[in-house]
């Protein structure tokens, strides 16, 4: 069982990486957030479950497996900050 303890703190001197990447989205229409709150269904978590499902079926439709492509996951209750409603996925 882990303490929690910090037992040394290091301060690294690593190359700066850089690389370009291609990511697409996929904008979610304000009567999908309207009919899923009228639902009484947390709208936030639904769209981080599509981001998760649309990864997985990815590799069905194109040469890919599911560790090539990440998503931009909002955290349902994790985020006070505006976020556009889409699913933004991209290459990793």
């Amino acid at each position: 069982q882990g303490s929690g303890q910090r037992f040394d703190t290091v301060a690294l001197s690593l190359p700066e990486v850089k690389y370009e990447t291609v990511a697409t989205w996929v904008r979610v229409p304000d009567s999908a957030r309207a009919a899923v709150t009228a639902q009484g269904l947390e709208f936030g978590a639904g769209l981080h479950a599509a981001a998760h499902a649309l990864i997985n079926v990815l590799p069905l439709y194109l040469m890919a497996s599911q560790s090539d492509v990440g998503a931009e996951c909002v955290i349902p209750g994790g985020d006070s900050h505006y976020r556009p409603q889409r699913l933004l996925i991209y290459d990793r």
